[in-house]
């Protein structure tokens, strides 16, 4: 699924205030956006000299293989391929159901779920965005390299609106997450 059809299915959720739907479409857009910046950080790594692929390997793997649904989910990767298949497969009860169990929350509503996954994916973003602003700062990129951590940096904002979305969906709810 590619981020705007993410975007779009986040805001068909949000318009029928159907909160399983709206985790659901949460996760398929940072799904989406994992997949891109994952696509990006190949990009920039094929634009560097071997030389300097090696000198910053940590940093771009940082940003290549950036699991972002681990990280917002913490169980063991098996389960983790689990859900994706929930999220992918767009099964918005058994997502929210999948994190009931897993997190060990049997009466979390789906609510506290998805502030609860907002609040997580605040650590990540910035990971992405200081590791990508370190590559531009330590190599003098030029016009291609820059398109491509550029690409990372606009990924990056659209979940950030996404998040905000959320967020504002949530306080109409009653429930408060952190400020980005």
């Amino acid at each position: 699924m590619s981020i705007r059809e993410a975007l779009q299915h986040l805001d068909m959720a949000i318009q029928r205030d159907h909160t399983d739907r709206v985790l659901c479409a949460f996760l398929q857009v940072i799904l989406a956006v994992e997949i891109a910046i994952q696509s990006d950080a190949q990009v920039i790594e094929t634009l560097l000299d071997p030389v300097t692929q090696q000198e910053h390997a940590t940093t771009i793997a940082i940003l290549r293989d950036r699991d972002m649904l681990s990280f917002v989910s913490a169980p063991p990767q098996v389960a983790v391929t689990s859900v994706r298949i929930l999220i992918q497969s767009g099964q918005s009860d058994g997502v929210a159901d999948w994190y009931r169990r897993h997190w060990n929350q049997p009466n979390w509503s789906s609510e506290l779920i998805l502030a609860s996954i907002a609040n997580s994916l605040r650590p990540v973003m910035i990971i992405v965005l200081g590791n990508n602003e370190l590559l531009r700062r330590q190599l003098g990129l030029q016009a291609e390299q820059l398109t491509a951590t550029q690409a990372v940096i606009d990924t990056i904002e659209i979940l950030r609106a996404s998040r905000t979305q959320v967020q504002l969906y949530l306080a109409g709810k009653g429930v408060e997450i952190q400020a980005f």
